[in-house]
């Protein structure tokens, strides 16, 4: 599940039991390219990869690579 709106960008990996097998879900926050709310004033994005053969029953199935990035604020703030 990839999701917004609060700024931060993290992961999380829940993990469950189902019938006596492991499910892993990725909860998966995209982070702002504007009005950051960590330390880090630059733009950040994700970068999802997903293998060909991905299952519930395996969490490296799934990559999430945070991308930062510097941009211009004045000109943004004034946009």
């Amino acid at each position: 599940m990839c999701f917004g709106h609060t700024h931060k960008p993290y992961r999380r990996i829940l993990h469950s039991s189902l019938e006596g097998k492991d499910h892993f879900r990725h909860a998966i926050n995209i982070g702002s390219v504007g009005k950051p709310k960590v330390k880090d004033p630059r733009g950040c994005y994700v970068m999802l990869s997903i293998n060909e053969n991905s299952s519930v029953a395996n969490k490296e199935t799934i990559q999430v690579e945070f991308i930062c990035f510097e941009y211009d604020l004045e000109k943004a703030a004034k946009g």
